[in-house]
């Protein structure tokens, strides 16, 4: 379904593919285009709530990497080589996506992968064997409560970690930029 020979012609929608998943985040910067049949169309095309899930990857570590679509791209799709999870109406979709990252961390997806020599797959199949909670929707929207509070906590890290980087190289480039220290550090 998804190789070159469909990338070009008169129907071209774009379409992500394992690149474009980051780990919490996704990457839109190298949006691919490409021919979709009518059926491939209705298949592959996301929703917003949408939750994509690495399938294969040459390391173990990478498989199960989910990140969340919230309709960034008119009619898109994804590859094949991407999973998509679909909440129900009795699965909240953050209730849903902090689960399956959850399941990723502790490497759940890795260990019910299938491996070949170079490669590990965590097949559709596979994937919907793995077991899955379902609480009633109020625990849920208390659980998605306190993950988007975690998240927003870890962001705020992560920003307060990228300015102490950025620091830290100003203040060498200070210190060893010029012949002679800046007074104010001798």
């Amino acid at each position: 379904m998804l190789n070159s020979k469909n990338q070009t012609g008169l129907q071209a929608k774009p379409y992500l593919r394992v690149a474009n998943v980051g780990d919490d985040r996704l990457l839109l910067n190298d949006v691919l285009k490409m021919d979709f049949n009518e059926k491939d169309l209705v298949k592959f095309t996301l929703r917003s709530d949408d939750i994509l899930l690495v399938e294969g990857s040459g390391a173990d570590s990478e498989i199960g990497r989910a990140a969340m679509w919230h309709d960034e791209i008119d009619y898109c799709c994804f590859q094949n080589s991407l999973l998509r999870f679909r909440a129900g109406n009795d699965v909240l979709p953050e209730f849903a996506y902090g689960w399956l990252r959850r399941a990723y961390y502790r490497g759940d997806f890795a260990r019910h992968s299938s491996k070949t020599t170079s490669l590990a797959h965590l097949t559709a199949t596979r994937f919907a064997k793995m077991d899955f909670p379902l609480p009633e929707l109020a625990a849920q929207h208390k659980i998605v409560e306190q993950v988007a509070k975690a998240r927003n906590a870890r962001r705020r890290l992560e920003e307060h970690a990228a300015l102490s980087r950025k620091l830290v190289r100003a203040l060498i480039d200070r210190i060893l930029g010029e012949d002679d220290p800046p007074h104010d550090l001798q």
